[in-house]
């Protein structure tokens, strides 16, 4: 018997004229130290299904199915009998810990209430535990006296974490754990969610939209649709061959640093929920779909160890290749957004801003501008006219130019410094920043990207895969040749 069992787990919300079925029979098993991730695009019903194993759905949610812990069900005696095992046995790190946190109570006192309310802990052995926690997650001593607005995003998340953490439960349900977090705190708190299992024995279900980060934590994914799990694999297995088309084309739709494939979307958007649906849910989306898939739901069948799929095409065994309906299925196993090495990011639109155009001033002398002026570049040819020592920091080609970027916030003096006349002290929040923006660069990147004779062209100069050709030699103010600013 595993740890968590959910099956045939069914959320529906009362609406005006009718329900919206949230989750369909979503089934799964997690062991003690297992990691799974819940991935799928917006809507597909993972944060219902944690919420609903966490007993927080609103009043208008009802909830079928079954859901064990270590043998015991947990949703026999509703809203009331999840009140024993709550934040005891099951814990949840919410999507957004400023909002998850109480903005008017310290750190040290919210991780303490769920072991005073739940008797874990009391008094002095609860706050000497809130220290362990804090500690045991990374952050510095002292920090339990501080206020959420205090700290930064990464460490309330962290915060959040050690309260999941206070009553030691046997299953931690992250949803988003890393949202609006940048890709350097996101890494450093997926590292400590892995270590935490590892250590403290948990078992973790991560709800994310990011296949990398789920690929780079978790031992198995389990991929959800219109409310319903579609596909379940070990980690290893569903990366290389995915046997359902949404996940091969979820798959395809995310940036690699393993190659230079453009992403694909995915076209359509998902269906409607509070309707009823006739076939597969994903048939219009499809890119392998048939007349059967239109007619009649698949089932979610095994099609391997710890493999199962909800496809026709799985069912009637018939193993499609990965690369009949997507060129790529790899993924960088890492939680950072890829960039490629010929182009900018995938989420990044790669246009460029145009430069300034139009004859040079000649009636005033150049000026060279102040500290947090924002000005436009020239053309190549006034710059070229202005003999201005202004003009040696501004190189051809460039988009936009910031100099001396300059943001100060006044602090509140007290009345004694009001007084005496005292001047008033300022917070530097940004300090002479300078920024610059290449036309060439982009311009360059985009020629790489589109061209195909580039790519030729270093194949017959011997380049292969994972070997590096020689560099060209670049004019200065391109990529990778520091140019002056």
């Amino acid at each position: 018997m595993s740890l968590l069992e959910a099956h045939g787990l069914e959320v529906a919300f009362d609406l005006p004229d009718g329900e919206l079925r949230a989750v369909q029979g979503v089934a799964f098993s997690l062991d003690a130290g297992e990691r799974l991730g819940l991935v799928g695009e917006s809507g597909s019903g993972k944060t219902t299904t944690v919420l609903a194993l966490m007993g927080l759905l609103p009043p208008t949610a009802s909830v079928a199915g079954d859901v064990r812990l270590d043998g015991r069900d947990l949703l026999r005696d509703g809203e009331r009998g999840c009140d024993p095992w709550r934040w005891r046995d099951i814990a949840t790190v919410f999507q957004g810990a400023m909002n998850a946190l109480n903005p008017v109570r310290t750190i040290g006192w919210q991780i303490a209430e769920p072991m005073e309310v739940h008797r874990t802990a009391t008094g002095a052995a609860a706050r000497s535990r809130t220290r362990e926690l804090l500690a045991l997650t990374g952050l510095p001593p002292g920090i339990e006296r501080a206020y959420p607005h205090e700290l930064s995003g990464g460490m309330r998340q962290r915060a959040a974490i050690a309260m999941a953490l206070a009553c030691q439960p046997k299953v931690l349900l992250a949803d988003e754990p890393t949202t609006a977090l940048d890709v350097v705190v996101q890494d450093g708190i997926l590292r400590l969610l892995t270590q935490l299992t590892d250590e403290l024995d948990l078992a973790l279900v991560l709800v994310t939209h990011d296949l990398a980060a789920a690929a780079a934590t978790c031992t198995r994914l389990a991929v959800m649709y219109a409310g319903r799990v579609v596909e379940e694999a070990p980690v290893g297995d569903i990366m290389g061959s995915a046997q359902h088309p949404y996940t091969r084309q979820l798959f395809a739709a995310t940036p690699s640093l393993l190659d230079n494939t453009p992403v694909r979307p995915i076209p359509g958007i998902p269906p409607r929920l509070d309707r009823p649906i006739d076939g597969c849910p994903f048939a219009p989306r499809c890119e392998a779909r048939f007349d059967r898939c239109s007619r009649e739901p698949p089932a979610l069948v095994t099609v391997g160890e710890g493999w199962r799929s909800a496809c026709h095409l799985s069912a009637a065994g018939h193993s499609q290749d990965a690369a009949d309906t997507s060129r790529r299925t790899d993924v960088a196993l890492t939680p950072s957004m890829s960039t490629s090495a010929d182009g900018p990011p995938a989420a990044h639109s790669g246009k460029s801003v145009p430069a300034a155009s139009g004859p040079a001033p000649t009636a005033a002398p150049a000026r060279r501008p102040g500290p947090g002026e924002l000005r436009a570049a020239p053309s190549a040819a006034a710059l070229a006219r202005d003999s201005s020592p202004v003009a040696d920091d501004r190189a051809a080609g460039s988009a936009l130019v910031l100099d001396g970027i300059f943001v100060a916030f006044p602090r509140r003096r007290p009345v004694a410094d009001v007084l005496r006349r005292r001047p008033r002290p300022f917070v530097r929040a940004v300090d002479g920043v300078g920024i610059r923006q290449d036309l060439d660069r982009q311009r360059d990147r985009r020629e790489r990207r589109i061209d195909p004779r580039r790519h030729h062209d270093r194949r017959a100069r011997g380049c292969r895969d994972g070997q590096e050709g020689p560099p060209p030699e670049l004019p200065a103010g391109t990529a990778g040749v520091p140019g002056p600013l």
